[in-house]
């Protein structure tokens, strides 16, 4: 959102993504789908963006402990995955491929099958030792770890503990892999269900019948490319099913 500048704020003065600067608040918001609502919104200067923590702002003031959040790549960090996890917060978050030499998967020993659902469990450390450079698949340094709070007061590993889930999908001719992290039960949350949740299994429903069945009960969200928050209302009988609308 760009904005008239003021000479005595430079606070809305920042970088964009195409290079450059410019005045403008950056809009992080949190949307209701079903219903087509914005039930919070996190604005931020400029100079302040920050979509990751804008994001764990959103989630923590949401008191429903049945939210399923879902996000693009552009969120995948551990210190968020912790947070949310330590919190108490559903997440299903898209990451980068095993392939990518910056995936929450590097060194993380991985089946030789294409398709995967694993747990993941790491140990998030502030340290950078010999143990730790020779443990790279137990081990992930959190270079930045000054900045986070959680390193503090002699602690220096944090668990964290999760699924990393890989499967095919076909676009007209073409073949990719989405890749997955989530907290949720494989018990409670098959891979297919992890699939329908963040729109990756087709349309089979509508989502006006999806809301129909649901009800009045909670909801999750979900992160677009385009900085807005989408969700689908679930109860705890609901099986489920998000459609990509």
């Amino acid at each position: 959102m760009r904005v008239s500048p003021d000479g005595n704020d430079l606070s809305t003065y920042g970088g964009s993504k195409k290079g450059g600067k410019r005045h403008y608040f950056h809009a992080n918001m949190l949307y209701d789908v079903l219903n087509h609502t914005c039930v919070d919104m996190v604005l931020q200067p400029g100079s302040e963006k920050n979509e990751d923590s804008a994001f764990l702002d959103l989630a923590e003031r949401v008191e429903d402990p049945n939210v399923i959040y879902t996000c693009d790549r552009g969120y995948e960090c551990l210190m968020t995955f912790h947070r949310l996890d330590q919190s108490g917060k559903h997440f299903v978050i898209r990451i980068k491929d095993e392939s990518s030499a910056t995936s929450t998967l590097k060194h993380y020993p991985t089946p030789e099958t294409e398709e995967y659902d694993i747990p993941f469990d790491v140990t998030l450390t502030s340290r950078n030792n010999k143990k730790v450079k020779e443990n790279w698949d137990t081990y992930k340094y959190i270079s930045s770890y000054p900045k986070h709070p959680e390193f503090s007061n002699g602690v220096t590993e944090l668990p964290l503990h999760g699924r990393a889930v890989r499967f095919k999908v076909k676009c007209g001719e073409k073949e990719s892999f989405i890749t997955l992290f989530a907290n949720l039960s494989a018990d409670s949350f098959s891979t297919d269900d992890l699939k329908k949740i963040t729109g990756c299994a087709g349309r089979s429903k509508s989502v006006s019948e999806i809301s129909k069945r649901a009800g009045p009960g909670t909801y999750s969200r979900q992160k677009e490319r385009s900085g807005h928050w989408r969700g689908v209302r679930q109860d705890d009988h609901l099986q489920h099913e998000f459609e990509n609308p």
